[in-house]
């Protein structure tokens, strides 16, 4: 068995609502997060205060992997437990 991100237990599949932030592409299917660890902080969107100046405000989000990637931290998905997903 190839050891890849969508096979492993950690993976979770992108909803519609990543999908359309990120663009919306038919493509997207092919993403989705790694749940292994923490999600992490990355710089945030720029939005506008309402004093006229900048505020920018982090996101947290778990790794972006592709289905076909790997990593050494794989572990095999549990059906039973997740129903069959």
């Amino acid at each position: 068995m190839a050891w890849k991100c969508q096979d492993c237990r950690y993976f979770e599949p992108d909803s519609g609502s990543v999908k359309a932030e990120m663009g919306g592409s038919e493509a997207m299917s092919s993403y989705g997060d790694c749940r292994r660890s923490p999600p992490v902080v990355l710089p945030g969107r720029q939005m506008e205060a309402a004093a006229g100046g900048q505020l920018y405000r982090p996101i947290d989000r778990w790794p972006h992997v592709q289905t076909d990637q790997w990593c050494g931290e794989w572990a095999q998905r549990d059906e039973k437990r997740l129903g069959g997903r």
